[in-house]
């Protein structure tokens, strides 16, 4: 008797509400995209509430037009020598899998967030995530944590589909302490001149690089500064590049910013960058010189690398680079390595960010006067 009476109450509390929702569905005709637009949020999240349709949130925001996409990129590596972490290894290793997730809203909006896995997921995190809006045709404000845009390689090239050896240049892993994300604000766009000539520039405020504890360390373990709990002193910075003409591109990136807890050290980084494609060749290099304040004398740090890669036909392309770097450690040996490789493509036309790489470097100087080589073999793909 007593269950008999509680389904009566359920029927009378839940029936009218079933009528309701059966009501207000067929009192909503099929929306088209325009008419969507003109709902508010509230009035949109309570069709779909109301009416239980599956999903939630993004069914909501699916009515509104908007255009989804995902893609990534991988990266398997082999390698008998770990130079940028100093120490001697001889593994394979699931370097990367990324995803990249994103949606197109208008022509003025996008939302971007890039979901990295590293070494086969013993490393996670958010590489960055933005959202862009179109104020006008030159002027994007970027807002969110975002690629800084120093130099070329931090921002472009940092991808392994991109990068056309395995490893990156070491002053871009310990000075320029790339892939460098900041939370922040940007201005950014491109504008065009006469005679095919561009001019491209970024400004941007950010929370800024800090080093956890004292004073004088390395610039890569001040990143991740992804909100600021001691030091509140923002970090600016920018960019501007020139392209004379489409084979060309030349520029010069700045940052500045309290490095220290206590706000009381600066650290200043410095970029020169010059990129040339012609035809098959391809010819790039950048500069880069960072002071780092402390309470006795500042430390520079300076290095540079050149690159030169020739495709010999679809297939393959032969890659040299050199690179140095000078840490102001006090060890008196500035780090040196020439690496000479090959780019291998099995599927040019099918798939032309599929490839396999091979790298042997030399390197002259370990920073402690040793000399030691390293071999690297790749397969990357972006999808």
């Amino acid at each position: 008797m007593r269950h008999t009476f509680l389904m009566c109450v359920l029927v009378v509390i839940f029936l009218p509400q079933g009528i309701r929702a059966q009501q207000l569905m067929s009192d909503i005709p099929d929306e088209s995209v325009d008419d969507i637009f003109d709902m508010d949020i509230d009035e949109l999240m309570e069709v779909d509430i109301r009416t239980g349709k599956p999903g939630w949130f993004g069914n909501q925001l699916e009515q509104l037009g908007f255009e989804p996409y995902i893609h990534g990129y991988a990266a398997i590596d082999y390698r008998d020598h770990d130079f940028d972490r100093g120490r001697s290894i001889d593994t394979f290793d699931m370097h990367y899998f990324n995803i990249i997730v994103g949606t197109n809203i208008g022509d003025k909006l996008c939302a971007e967030i890039l979901l990295e896995y590293e070494h086969g997921g013993d490393d996670m995190g958010v590489r960055y995530g933005i959202i862009d809006y179109i104020i006008a045709k030159p002027v994007i404000l970027r807002m969110g944590k975002f690629l800084v845009p120093m130099g070329r390689f931090n921002e472009y090239l940092s991808p392994e589909y991109a990068n056309k050896l395995p490893d990156r240049p070491y002053c871009l892993w310990q000075i320029v302490p790339i892939v460098w994300a900041e939370t922040g604000v940007q201005l950014r766009g491109e504008f065009e001149l006469p005679s095919k000539q561009s001019v491209n520039y970024a400004l941007y405020v950010v929370n800024g690089l800090e080093q956890p504890a004292g004073e004088g360390g390395s610039i890569r373990s001040m990143r991740q500064n992804n909100r600021d709990n001691n030091n509140s002193d923002k970090a600016w910075g920018g960019r501007i590049g020139f392209k004379p003409f489409e084979e060309l591109e030349v520029g010069a990136s700045y940052y500045t910013g309290a490095y220290t807890t206590d706000g009381k050290q600066d650290l200043s980084i410095t970029d020169f960058h010059a990129e040339y494609n012609k035809n098959k060749l391809t010819i790039r290099g950048e500069y880069v010189l960072a002071d780092q304040q402390t309470s006795g004398s500042d430390l520079d740090k300076n290095g540079f690398y050149a690159e030169a890669a020739y495709r010999i036909n679809s297939f393959l392309e032969p890659v040299v680079r050199y690179d140095q770097a000078d840490l102001d450690s006090g060890s008196g040996h500035d780090v040196e390595r020439s690496t000479f490789g090959i780019v291998y493509y099995p599927n040019p036309r099918l798939h032309p960010m599929f490839n396999f790489k091979i790298s042997q470097s030399i390197i002259h100087d370990d920073g402690t006067g040793d000399r030691k080589h390293e071999f690297v073999a790749q397969c990357v793909i972006g999808f």
